[in-house]
């Protein structure tokens, strides 16, 4: 059985605003790569972090200070 986990979801965004979305969207790619980074490990599947706290502990006031995302 095939589930689907995400809803495609139309934003209307107008013309002045696309840049915005267009840097929301990065800053928010970076986050999660950085997280990827913090949590993955290459070594073994029990290394990597998989609590949330851990990650966010870790990882959150640096992030907001470089992409200035509010949450």
């Amino acid at each position: 059985m095939e589930v689907r986990r995400t809803a495609p979801v139309k934003l209307v965004v107008p013309d002045e605003r696309r840049n915005d979305l267009h840097e929301t969207a990065r800053q928010f790619l970076h986050c999660a790569n950085r997280a990827a980074e913090f949590c993955w490990s290459d070594n073994s599947y029990t290394e990597c972090v998989t609590a949330n706290t851990t990650a966010r502990d870790a990882l959150y006031d640096d992030l907001r200070e470089e992409t200035n995302l509010t949450a």
